[in-house]
């Protein structure tokens, strides 16, 4: 029997188009509601295009309140660190 819109005997299990992606974003998601403790912002090439230390003075101490992906890139939304 044919189906619009799916050939047959096609696999109905969903695949993600970017398993690393979608495996960093579950990694995050885990995350959601903890304290960032520490971060390494010393790759200048990952971290493009901020300086190092940039990143690490703003997540560093704020609690991760949400992980989005958006495409190829995973997003992250946080509240600062309390004084």
């Amino acid at each position: 029997m044919f189906r619009a819109g799916r050939a047959c005997g096609a696999h109905t299990d969903r695949v993600p188009e970017l398993p690393e992606v979608e495996a960093a974003r579950t990694a995050l998601e885990r995350a959601v509601g903890r304290t960032v403790a520490r971060v390494d912002d010393r790759d200048e090439w990952v971290c493009r295009p901020h300086r190092p230390g940039e990143i690490a003075s703003v997540l560093e101490g704020g609690r991760l309140t949400a992980a989005h992906r958006i495409g190829n890139a995973n997003r992250i939304q946080g509240t600062p660190e309390s004084r």
